[in-house]
């Protein structure tokens, strides 16, 4: 898993919200809860 990947990408979505990476940020987190309550 690259968590730093989706931290740097969550700091940036943070400084400069982008509505098309926050919905991208919602449908991964979607996806690992999914995974995770298997």
């Amino acid at each position: 898993m690259h968590t730093t990947g989706h931290y740097r990408r969550l700091q940036a979505a943070l400084k400069d919200p982008d509505p098309v990476l926050l919905g991208r940020l919602l449908v991964s987190l979607d996806q690992v809860s999914a995974v995770l309550s298997r």
